[in-house]
């Protein structure tokens, strides 16, 4: 499959563990994305600190309070107390943040890293999860290709070529799972 050429970077916060589940979406997001980072680890302070040097970051995360549309940078700077940072901020461009990991882990990494608190949000509710071969706590809660499918449509909001490039993801996500029954089905008596 050719790379999907996004045009917000993704950066994707990787529980150390998570990487060794044979059911990750992160990696198959990296390889399907022409702009996407995968950091794996537990501690993510250096990596946000750089993000945040280069970019104007919106988080992935299911917080009730997330809004549906993701703040201008003026706006943030202002509920941040940061006025005299607005030209600053203005000229950076947006990337995307995700979290990947089980949803405990998920969790923790969120409330150790205090840098996420403050970053805007982006609210997915709405959007139903397709990836069902993984416990998730609701039927809103996205894998994470699918988190950052849909992220990057919201922010991209009606440009429908764009939208249609952007479901090679969701495409490359049901042929892994219908690789996955394949596979089943050949080691199953």
């Amino acid at each position: 499959m050719q790379p999907v050429a996004n045009k917000t970077p993704v950066f994707i916060l990787q529980h150390a563990k998570e990487r060794l589940h044979p059911k990750g979406t992160a990696k198959l997001a990296q390889l399907c994305l022409s702009q996407a980072e995968l950091i794996i680890g537990k501690e993510f302070k250096d990596t946000l600190t750089r993000i945040q040097r280069d970019y104007a970051p919106i988080l992935l995360w299911p917080e009730e309070n997330a809004g549906s549309a993701i703040p201008s940078a003026t706006e943030a700077n202002r509920r941040e107390g940061n006025e005299r940072n607005d030209n600053l901020t203005r000229t950076k461009p947006s990337a995307l943040i995700a979290i990947d990991g089980t949803w405990k882990k998920a969790a923790k990494i969120y409330h150790t890293h205090a840098e996420l608190h403050t970053l805007p949000k982006l609210n997915l509710q709405g959007h139903e999860n397709q990836y069902h071969h993984r416990k998730s706590p609701s039927a809103e809660h996205l894998s994470t290709l699918e988190a950052i499918y849909f992220g990057l449509r919201e922010l991209s909001h009606n440009d429908i070529p764009y939208h249609q490039t952007l479901n090679g993801l969701l495409d490359a996500q049901q042929r892994m799972i219908e690789h996955w029954h394949k596979n089943l089905e050949l080691h199953t008596p």
